[in-house]
């Protein structure tokens, strides 16, 4: 049927969103939302400020050394995953006193 949904699994609800099994509303994913204003950001952590030889945790690589801090990237020497050049910007660190 013409503009039909072929596979009959999703309608058009009238939410704008897709109703599947069990009524369930699901959002697909739009290019224009950001456009728009409607997709929300989420907050970005505070940036720590590091130096050489501060010692930092990481939630995936666990503690480590600062060996070099330049601009927006650190090189960290972790203690169970070796050294790994990080984005300050991306990377959720916190200073161990």
């Amino acid at each position: 049927k013409p503009g039909g949904d072929v596979t009959g699994y999703f309608h058009r609800n009238f939410a704008g969103g897709y109703a599947g099994p069990a009524g369930r509303t699901t959002r697909l994913f739009d290019p224009l939302a950001a456009a728009r204003g409607d997709v929300e950001e989420k907050p970005k952590p505070p940036r720590v400020h590091v130096a050489a030889g501060d010692r930092v945790r990481h939630m995936k690589f666990g503690e480590g050394l600062v060996l070099e801090a330049s601009g927006d990237y650190a090189t960290v020497m972790f203690d169970a995953v070796g050294k790994k050049k990080l984005s300050l910007e991306v990377a959720v660190i916190e200073k161990v006193l």
